[in-house]
């Protein structure tokens, strides 16, 4: 029997090699380089999917490590290299595994946990998986590129060889999420798309922090997480079974408190007491509270008891100091360090980002922050520290909220980043934009102090949640999920996706004027649905995130909209968002809609008139990933009215030619000319090498060279030993250091 490929399949390898034309031809008139990046798996798993047999099985496929591809764009050939990103987690991640443990333990062992990948004795992975970003400083002959990712610093990859070189900013210039003493690798929310001026040639990015609080009775938590971590889940899936998914909270508790009082055990007695404080989190959050530090509150108090048992000292209180704030970091691409700023409001106080601030962009006289609609905070970052997924259905079931169904934004003038000070105020709009979104992007040009916004409107789409081996489809939840889509992203929209355009008075922030784009298509017959805004995901213009030229204007956007796949629609987040403010199509329609099926398309938007004037509907069979613009040569004879629309539309597929043996999904790569989508890929690539599962964004630069000279390095020996010389208690510092000068340093240093 032939070995198909299924849906969720990725290589980790390194290897360079030219793609096959499959149909058409290349085009004659492009050049340059597409960099993409890409999640693939673990160290254990070596790529996707997860074995059967592994603890890691049922992970988002979001949580892996970065692999970054390189198209170098021939006009008779496509060659493509691909690398790991290896930062030093990776190779203390690698050197303490299952099997390579090289006598560091059981704790030193790093974990999937939800979107995250954490050691309970080291911290935090930065996987670089997210993001690509082309920078081009003063005196650069060439570009330069970074890695980027939601929890770590970016890294400068060479644009050639895709090695590492070095970490942007030392982890003394970052404010951690945990506190200094706990952690060789901390905690660190940043943001996956820093912004890069080309005009002033600086790069701009956020790294924030949330608070939380001591609730020392939580230890017995880490402390039975040390010990028989089997007892631990059998005690709690005893507590499961008698409480069960009760929708009165006030009787849960009430019964909670009946096991307490029959319980003479202190650890179970302890964790009896952690449940019911789970109840009351959520009982808030029914309630309507407005806390939005409540939900996956547990993890904190679970990270917060660690912090007190690694003191290890009588009468030494676990520390309170993580506080809500905003940085602003500033890069110039010199060494040296960066320039900070803690972003205040009007009032002096910290800015509370309730979600995570996964993107900024920037005009030529404002920095834009936002609190995206991306579940990827500290508090939100984990399913289960347990392998039970009884419990795993449980916890979530309690814990998650839906995402807020807005956007905050907050406005940062330029001319107020004054080095010599220690703080920027960050203007809050005064009302949010009325509809979520994760990515958006900025007109450079802000006439009179006027910014223009583009934005993805992921109206009801959850776009941290992915789907879990226990899940049911929507809407009664009577069928299980397919196994072959555990893992993925949990796009089952709730309502229609919107394109949007919102203009900004910067000086008094407020919303000018909005404008929408609300597209259903012929819904009578999906098939041939046309062009549609069901599912609004990635987008691309010319010179999207350049290293060389800002966009005065966006005057087209080319947008994939990921139609509706009834395989990731689940009961779960059906029921998430079943009361979705925004709402234009009801749940009972959703489902409807949504079992009969959406397909893919790609669109190209009008920003004047705000139509999708353009597009190309995909087959049921064909799976859209990443979209690229790549300019044509200069100085070729147009071939179109708009230097916006004169280039190509680089796409990632992933194509099913189903057979006897069922689905066979094929990587491919498709090119269509950005000034006649409707005609279709003008050629399609593909190779047996060829391999991912889920690609994400993307850039394009002219060229891919080394740099001559590496003008910005954070030495890791001198960066990491200052970390470890603040763990606390000073006997884990001999271990840690160990594991750095073995297995960390001498990869940097060859």
């Amino acid at each position: 029997m032939n070995q198909n490929r299924p849906l969720i399949a990725a290589s980790r390898d390194e290897i360079t090699f030219t793609l096959d034309v499959k149909s058409g031809s290349l085009p004659s008139d492009w050049y340059g380089h597409v960099f993409i990046n890409s999640p693939a798996g673990t160290v254990n798993s070596n790529g996707l999917p997860y074995p059967l047999d592994s603890h890691e099985l049922g992970s988002p496929i979001m949580n892996g490590d970065g692999l970054v591809f390189r198209f170098d764009l021939g006009v008779e050939k496509v060659a493509v290299t691909t690398k790991l990103m290896k930062p030093p987690c990776f190779y203390a991640d690698l050197a303490t595994k299952v099997g390579n443990e090289n006598g560091f333990g059981r704790l030193y062992e790093f974990k999937n946990l939800g979107l995250t990948r954490m050691s309970l004795e080291l911290g935090s992975r930065d996987e670089l998986n997210t993001a690509v970003t082309p920078v081009k400083f003063k005196g650069d002959t060439s570009t330069r590129m970074l890695a980027c990712y939601d929890a770590g610093r970016p890294w400068e990859i060479d644009p050639h060889s895709l090695d590492m070189i070095s970490a942007i900013g030392a982890n003394s210039e970052y404010a951690a999420s945990t506190p200094d003493f706990l952690f060789a690798f901390p905690v660190v929310q940043t943001t996956a798309h820093p912004s890069f001026d080309p005009r002033t040639q600086e790069l701009f990015v956020a790294n924030y922090t949330k608070s939380f609080k001591t609730l020392s009775e939580h230890e017995v938590i880490v402390e039975m997480l040390k010990g028989d971590i089997e007892k631990v889940e059998h005690f709690f899936e005893h507590i499961i079974h008698r409480v069960g998914k009760h929708k009165d909270h006030d009787d849960v508790i009430d019964e909670l408190d009946g096991l307490i009082s029959v319980h003479d055990k202190e650890h179970e007695t302890k964790l009896l007491h952690w449940v019911k404080g789970l109840f009351h989190s959520h009982k808030e959050k029914v309630e309507g509270s407005k806390n939005r530090k409540g939900p996956f509150r547990w993890i904190k108090k679970l990270f917060q008891s660690l912090l007190k048992k690694v003191l290890n000292k009588k009468g030494q209180k676990a520390s309170n100091a993580i506080t809500d704030d905003v940085f602003l970091l500033r890069w110039s691409g010199a060494s040296g360090p960066l320039d900070r700023w803690k972003v205040v409001d009007a009032e002096g106080r910290p800015l509370v980002i309730n979600q995570c601030m996964h993107q900024t962009t920037l005009t030529e006289d404002y920095i834009l922050l936002a609190d995206a609609s991306f579940k990827f905070g500290f508090d939100l970052l984990f399913n289960s520290p347990f392998k039970s997924k009884k419990i795993d259905d449980w916890l979530r079931h309690y814990l998650t909220t839906a995402q807020e169904p807005f956007l905050d934004m907050y406005i940062i003038k330029r001319s107020q980043l004054d080095p010599s000070k220690d703080t920027v105020v960050g203007e809050k709009l005064k009302k949010p934009i009325p509809l979520e979104a994760v990515h958006f992007s900025a007109e450079y040009s802000n006439p009179n102090g006027v910014i223009t916004l583009h934005l993805a409107h992921n109206s009801a789409a959850c776009l941290a949640e992915s789907v879990r081996t226990f899940d049911t489809l929507a809407p009664d939840g009577s069928q299980p999920v397919d196994p072959e889509v555990v893992g993925l992203i949990s796009v089952g929209c709730m309502d229609i996706g919107r394109i949007g355009k919102v203009a900004i008075d910067a000086e008094q922030a407020e919303i000018i004027s909005e404008d929408y784009i609300i597209e259903p298509g012929n819904l009578d017959k999906p098939e041939e649905i046309g062009v549609h805004t069901w599912g609004v995901g990635l987008y691309t213009y010319r010179d999207i995130i350049s290293a060389d030229t800002p966009v005065e204007k966006i005057r087209f956007n080319y947008w994939s909209c990921y139609g509706l796949d009834p395989r990731l629609l689940t009961k779960f987040i059906y029921d998430l968002y079943d009361d979705y403010p925004n709402r234009k199509y009801t749940p009972e329609q959703m489902s409807a809609i949504t079992k009969k099926g959406i397909p893919f398309v790609l669109s190209r938007q009008n920003t004047d008139t705000m139509e999708l004037e353009d597009f190309y509907q995909f087959s049921t069979d064909v799976i859209l990933k990443s979209v690229q613009f790549v300019p044509r040569v200069p100085n070729a004879p147009s071939v179109t009215d708009d230097p916006q629309k004169d280039g190509y539309i680089f796409t990632t597929e992933l194509v099913n030619y189903p057979n006897a043996n069922g689905n066979n999904y094929q990587c491919e790569i498709w090119i269509f000319k950005g000034w006649d989508l409707s005609s279709g890929p003008c050629c399609i690539l593909n190779s047996p090498n060829l391999d991912y599962a889920f690609t994400l964004h993307s850039a394009w630069t002219a060229d891919a060279v080394s740099p001559d000279s590496r003008s910005y390095y954070v030495n890791p020996r001198e960066d990491y030993d200052a970390v470890i010389k603040k763990v606390e208690p000073k006997s884990r510092q001999a271990k840690i250091q160990a594991l750095f000068n073995q297995f960390i340093y001498p990869e940097f240093e060859k």
